[in-house]
């Protein structure tokens, strides 16, 4: 894979196969996201964990593809003086396909326009994941105190099972007899 972009071509080209790796990694993502919101529905611990353990890794690996598109991106810029002048946020890789002066400009720019899509698809499935996480603590949090006040037979525990410090306890001891 080339990493020099010293040419419209050389720079498609890795644009070509950025927009691959980053397509390929968030199917991956995205698919993870919704074994894991299965694993949470059916109270799988182990399918959680290795949901949750898999998306870790999958989100290194995207973290090594934002480097390449940083180099790219920078390349772009140089290479292309209007890029800059069009964008007033952040020059993303649309930005870069749609300035390309190149044969089958098109399509990178249909590639990234479907990264982009993607994108917000594995973004709403995760926030689905994260409220079902935090539904399920809940629940869990609720059976707990449930349970403590249940078991709580000296009374340690208060109505909504924590800890209540409660009254003073008062004793004496009579040393004298």
């Amino acid at each position: 894979m080339s990493t020099t972009h010293d040419t419209p071509a050389t720079l498609a080209e890795e644009l070509d196969a950025l927009l691959d790796e980053y397509a390929g990694r968030h199917e991956r993502w995205l698919a993870l996201a919704m074994a894991h919101r299965e694993a949470i529905r059916t109270a799988d611990g182990a399918g959680v964990a290795k949901a949750a353990s898999a998306q870790g890794t999958l989100l290194e690996e995207i973290a090594g593809l934002e480097s390449r598109r940083g180099a790219l991106v920078n390349a772009a810029a140089g290479m292309l003086p209007g890029l800059r002048a069009t964008r007033r946020g952040p020059i993303t890789l649309r930005d870069v396909a749609a300035a390309l002066p190149v044969a089958g400009a098109a399509g990178l720019l249909a590639k990234a326009e479907r990264l982009r899509e993607l994108v917000r698809r594995t973004n709403e499935e995760t926030a689905g994941v994260a409220g079902a996480t935090r539904a399920m603590l809940g629940h869990l949090e609720g059976l707990m105190r449930h349970v403590a006040r249940q078991l709580s037979h000296a009374g340690t525990y208060s109505r909504r099972g924590v800890v209540d410090a409660g009254g003073a306890v008062v004793s004496a001891l009579d040393l004298r007899t």
